[in-house]
């Protein structure tokens, strides 16, 4: 099963103001999560908030929640990592 990713507006707008190669890595750990997103190789849960996942890719952070009833991964933020997880 192929999971369909969306990304939240402010997680667009951080990959707009990226650079090319960064983007580029961050696309790809989407399109393997789309495939599984449950991996644990790929991506951890976040400690504290419920239902969210993270995934690393170099010093940037994707956090997201899996919509599994949607089959859709719901991007909610692309961090640096000193940012990710503060709040």
């Amino acid at each position: 099963m192929i999971f369909r990713v969306e990304l939240a507006r402010h997680a667009e707008k951080a990959f707009d103001r990226l650079d090319r190669t960064t983007e580029k890595h961050l696309r790809d750990r989407l399109k393997e999560l789309s495939l599984k997103p449950y991996d644990l190789r790929l991506s951890n849960e976040v400690i504290m908030k419920e239902g969210k996942r993270y995934t690393k890719v170099g010093d940037w952070r994707i956090i997201f929640r899996v919509e599994a009833a949607d089959i859709v991964i719901f991007v909610t933020a692309i961090q640096h990592r000193s940012k990710a997880y503060r709040k």
